[in-house]
């Protein structure tokens, strides 16, 4: 989760400077194509950075646990009865009498739970940050496709990168279309970085 709290940093710091002076003062009220090419440029390297760490983070976690099952004489026995996907990635259930634990383990189960509960979270966020760029409301299937987008991109660079995906893919689109772009800019989102 600090990973992720670190990245939105990074991408909201970035994407305060990507509106010019030009593009902002009231005497220019259609964007300047070159000044939009220029936010898309800034923008794709940001989120190219941010899902590479979130991504690399991912799929080492991931490698590390197939190794595991690969290549178990590269492990000790500590490593390959604590290695496996269930004790990485599924806490015991909040509702278990796991009876009494070391401290380590109960600040993991913590920490699994954190990851999961901030996760969530942050992907419904950006989801609903990506209905604001629809022009018309969502249908159900739109929701489902969304959700499996937010689902398969989870399942390749984590959760973090879902978050990362779906914020792109919104400011993506909001930068390539004439009205989205207009009233982001009217809202005054495009200079604080929200956008």
């Amino acid at each position: 989760m600090a990973l992720l709290q670190y990245i939105a940093g990074i991408v909201s710091n970035n994407t305060q400077c990507l509106k010019t002076p030009a593009s902002s003062s009231p005497a220019n009220k259609t964007p300047n194509i070159s000044t939009r090419i220029r936010e898309l440029m800034s923008l794709q390297d940001v989120y190219r950075v941010a899902f590479d760490i979130t991504a690399v983070t991912h799929v080492t976690t991931m490698m590390i646990i197939a190794a595991r099952n690969l290549c178990p004489v590269l492990f000790s026995q500590w490593g390959l009865s604590t290695l496996t996907f269930r004790d990485v990635f599924l806490p015991p259930s909040i509702f278990s009498d796991i009876g009494e634990t070391n401290m380590a383990t109960a600040a993991q189960n913590f920490l699994q739970y954190d990851q999961y509960v901030g996760s969530a979270a942050a992907i419904i966020w950006a989801m609903a940050l990506c209905k604001t760029t629809r022009k018309t409301p969502m249908s159900i299937s739109q929701w489902l496709l969304l959700a499996g987008e937010a689902l398969g991109v989870t399942l390749l660079a984590g959760p973090c990168g879902a978050v990362i995906a779906l914020m792109w893919n919104r400011d993506e689109r909001i930068i390539g279309d004439d009205d989205l772009y207009k009233a982001n800019e009217r809202k005054g989102l495009l200079e604080a970085g929200r956008c």
